[in-house]
């Protein structure tokens, strides 16, 4: 029961060293041998320290992020706390398979996004017409 417990917190975050790769907007195709690399260095190393296996892992990217330095949420399923929402996250299989699907994907597509009433991102945006409140 402990293990079970133990293995249901389980999160991670791996942030890239490369400084110019600041969110999803910055990915292109050169990128996705880095993305694969790191994606499946991750998942082997939480596999063989927590003995979770990747069908039990969110593996994702905010935005917008918390801190503009590029970096991937590694995150067990059944653990709520700070996990992923519609409009918060994106999941990295989506990221690879868009970029492989079009190079420029994350230049061009509209990314909508979930942010509190309040928030200084809000007020500017509001302030400038781009806030959609439903």
């Amino acid at each position: 029961r402990a293990k079970q417990w133990y293995q249901r917190r389980v999160r991670g975050l791996a942030i890239v060293e490369r400084r110019d790769l600041r969110s999803v907007r910055d990915l292109n195709r050169s990128h996705l041998p880095m993305l694969k690399e790191l994606r499946d260095t991750c998942l082997a190393a939480i596999k063989e320290k927590f003995g979770v296996p990747k069908s039990l892992l969110r593996v994702y990217f905010h935005y917008q992020p918390a801190y503009y330095h590029l970096h991937i949420h590694f995150a067990h399923m059944r653990y709520q706390v700070g996990a992923p929402v519609i409009g918060k996250s994106i999941s990295l299989l989506d990221v690879i398979q868009n970029i492989e699907m079009a190079d420029d994907y994350y230049k061009r597509a509209t990314l909508c996004y979930y942010i509190k009433d309040g928030h200084a991102l809000s007020d500017t945006l509001d302030k400038h017409g781009m806030v959609v409140r439903e």
